[in-house]
Parts: C-alpha cells; structure tokens; sequence
C-alpha cells in the first residue's frame, strides 16, 4: 500500500479462495485522513510495477506463457490482443515472407500495418488491427515484434530453399517466383478462440503488389520556405 501511495487512508483487505488461483482485493478511501483526495493516475501501471517486485522479492510464482489464459473471462480488448497473439502463433511459423504472413492473417480479419523511418522509408515496426483494436508486435509478446518477426520469416525461408536478400524490408523485399508448400489450412472452427470472430474464408481479391505500393507509399515533403527578402 506505501509503494502504491496509498497511506493516511481507510482500507480494507478481502482474501479470497472461491477461484482456482487465490487472490485478495484492496478497497479503500480515496480521501484520506486529512481530507486530502489520493491520487489513481496511472495506479494500473504502478500497481503491476508494484506486484513484480513484490513477487520477486518474496519468490513467489510468475505464470509462464499464455497457454492457461481463461479467454472467456477476459475483456474485449483483451480477448483480441490474445486472439491476434495465437493467430501469430499458428502462422508465423509456416510463413516465409511478409506478404504471405499477412495473407494468412486476412483469414482471421487481422490487418497488418507497418511503421515507416521518416528519412530512409524503410519499415522498422509493425502493427496489428482487428476488431477497431491496434497492437503493436510487441505488445502482442515480444517474440512478435518487428525485428523478431523478419528474423523467423528469414529462417522459414532458408529452411525451405528460398534465399532471401539479408536485412530485406517488407518495402525492399520482391518474392521470386517458387513452389508452393502444401500446409494444414487451419478450419473455421480452429481452436484460436472459437467464438470471437468468425474466419474470414473468401479470398482476397486485392494485388498484393497494389496493396503494398499503396502502403508504402512515401510522402513527398514539402519545400521548405526561404527566409529572407528578395530584391
């Protein structure tokens, strides 16, 4: 409570064991014994900064991975970002480059947006949409960001016999033309959270080469005005 600034106060803590993980919640009097109002601004991130050491300090248990997720009592913003992070987890293995990994993503009505460096073009982040939420890769887990991401794409790609051009953008990078690899289409009713969206099954009718020259496209900058009078 003295690490979250929650002193000089009334409050009340509640244990309780009616779930399978025990827990505790803490109400307590936002104004405080001298009639002063206690702060809550950003409590939710001092609160999780709070809780890690103290699970540190004490050796207690960090849950590992998000396979144990109870995905019907989330909320729906986090019942998406879980929905895009096993989307991820099924196709980013079986994808080899980015185009084909955000085609996969199509199926699960996931977009893919990329963040581009102002001076050079180049894409340097990515981002994911659906259902009117954005995450960034790694937000999602940080074995999804960007640099994680391009660097397994790689990997797919040199296991399969295609020999990418190393340090390649999504802007950068042109497909040659191969094989394709005959892989388990996931079915419509795929165990990524069945319930919350539905597959979109039809097939994209957009060029990718449209599509990402409209992503990509660069801003021309405008010129810069002159100081100074002219004669």
């Amino acid at each position: 409570m003295k690490l979250m600034g929650i002193e000089n106060t009334q409050f009340i803590i509640a244990r309780h064991i009616d779930r399978d993980h025990p827990h505790c919640h803490i109400v307590f009097n936002r104004v405080d014994n001298d009639g002063r109002t206690i702060s809550d601004k950003n409590d939710r991130f001092r609160n999780e900064k709070v809780c890690k050491m103290l699970t540190a300090r004490y050796r207690l248990h960090f849950s590992e991975g998000k396979e144990n997720i109870k995905f019907h009592r989330l909320r729906k913003h986090d019942k998406v970002k879980h929905f895009i992070y096993l989307a991820l987890r099924q196709e980013v293995p079986n994808a080899t480059s980015w185009s084909e990994l955000r085609r996969a993503l199509r199926r699960y009505k996931i977009d893919t947006e990329f963040k581009l460096n102002r001076r050079t073009g180049d894409a340097e982040g990515v981002k994911f949409k659906c259902e009117g939420f954005t995450f960034s890769g790694s937000k999602i887990d940080r074995q999804f960001s960007f640099v994680n991401i391009a660097s397994r794409l790689e990997e797919n790609a040199f296991d399969v016999g295609i020999w990418p051009r190393h340090n390649c953008t999504p802007f950068q990078q042109r497909e040659e033309p191969r094989q394709e690899i005959v892989r388990q289409e996931p079915s419509e009713e795929c165990s990524l959270c069945s319930g919350l969206l539905d597959l979109a099954t039809a097939p994209v009718t957009d060029p990718e080469e449209d599509m990402l020259a409209k992503q990509y496209v660069k801003k021309k900058k405008k010129p810069q005005r002159k100081r100074g009078f002219r004669l």
